[in-house]
């Protein structure tokens, strides 16, 4: 599989030297961000506080077809590590009716804002204290458009999402479509796609405004296989195996809400058959060993899951507040952010996240307390 990203790699970097690729744009960022955790008890993971510091420099070029997106950044908390990666490279075509790609590249086909279950192939953690569209997979897609929606086409690498021992499982293959479709008032799609590894992903969404300021939305994705932490008990220990499921259901329903003061309102409600469920998680709380971390490991640390988002839009002041809650123990983070926008070109934000729950709840024994942030995103 190397050998074909590199040979990609070269035919695209011959590419954009080629002085006929008029046109072209290049667009460079620069990110940092300070993270400042206070420790609180756990029974899981160490309590000590923490301090975080992450950089980056963003590159991306587009030229005839062909788009170019990097990252280098440097990450430091007990130690520093650098990384560069290739965020997206492929070349856009048309060939008769259709419309083609081939390469790395971002592929969302998400509705959502918390939780997005068709967001398959490298979903956006929007829920992360720093959001960063993730590095696409490597696909080849064909897109037919009608006067009312679309039909694509899309083989693909599968990521890598799932983390087992703190390592991401092997990547695999797949093939699928989805076909969308816009009524009067309901924007719709059908997913279908096949996995080597995670074998069937089924699954559709649907959008619709109840009034101009108001819509109204849901998705819903049955998955034939996925992996998810198992606990197991011995006669003297107990400890977390990675194992493969079969069949889970991922639910979400939301409702967005815009006002004429630039008030933005989300709440939503999400389900993810592929989390413990809560007599899973008692078990493990009982046990309360550190050999049982692994549990933390799921996609979604709960099954059931309610949240709120609130945001303004202000030429220069844009706060916005955040709060999940796991409506079976209780226990829930918020999340308050303020970022300054005035020179172009320029943000600075300043937030605070804040865990709440017992001792006994999962958030709880998460190891952190509270995790206060300052980040900084300059257009060069």
């Amino acid at each position: 599989m190397y050998i074909y990203q590199r040979c990609f790699f070269l035919i695209l970097t011959l590419s954009l030297l080629n002085p006929a690729f008029a046109g072209s744009q290049l667009n460079t960022a620069l990110r940092a961000q300070q993270q400042f955790s206070q420790a609180d008890h756990s029974q899981f993971f160490k309590t000590t506080d923490a301090h975080l510091s992450f950089a980056a420099l963003d590159l991306d070029y587009e030229a005839g077809g062909v788009r170019v997106a990097t990252t280098f950044s440097m990450t430091k908390q007990q130690r520093t590590e650098t990384k560069f990666t290739i965020s997206e490279a492929y070349y856009d075509f048309s060939l008769a009716q259709w419309f083609g790609s081939v390469g790395k590249k971002k592929v969302d086909w998400g509705v959502g804002y918390g939780f997005r279950p068709l967001d398959l192939f490298s979903p956006t953690k929007s829920l992360a204290l720093y959001t960063a569209v993730p590095p696409g997979s490597y696909v080849v897609t064909g897109d037919y458009f009608t006067q009312r929606g679309n039909v694509s086409l899309l083989c693909n690498e599968s990521k890598r999402l799932y983390l087992d021992k703190g390592r991401a499982t092997t990547s695999s293959l797949g093939c699928g479509g989805r076909y969308y479709h816009y009524f009067d008032n309901v924007e719709s799609q059908f997913i279908a796609h096949f996995d080597r590894r995670m074998g069937w992903r089924v699954g559709g969404s649907a959008v619709t405004v109840l009034r101009e300021a108001t819509a109204l939305y849901g998705s819903l994705l049955w998955q034939s296989r996925y992996q998810s932490p198992t606990f197991k008990r011995g006669l003297n220990n107990a400890w977390t195996q990675t194992t493969w499921h079969e069949n889970s259901l991922q639910a979400l329903i939301g409702v967005n809400h815009s006002m004429m003061a630039g008030v933005n309102i989300i709440a939503e409600y999400w389900f993810d058959g592929r989390a413990p469920k809560q007599h899973q998680w008692r078990q493990v709380l009982e046990m309360g060993s550190a050999s049982l971390r692994g549990h933390y490991a799921t996609q979604n640390l709960f099954q059931h899951n309610l949240m709120l988002h609130v945001r303004g839009h202000d030429k220069s002041w844009q706060p916005s507040f955040t709060a999940v809650l796991n409506p079976q123990d209780s226990s829930m983070f918020i999340d308050g952010k303020l970022c300054y926008s005035q020179i172009q070109g320029r943000q600075f934000c300043a937030g605070a996240r804040r865990y709440l729950g017992s001792a006994l709840s999962i958030y709880g024994q998460l190891g952190q307390q509270q995790v206060a942030y300052l980040s900084l995103e300059i257009k060069l």
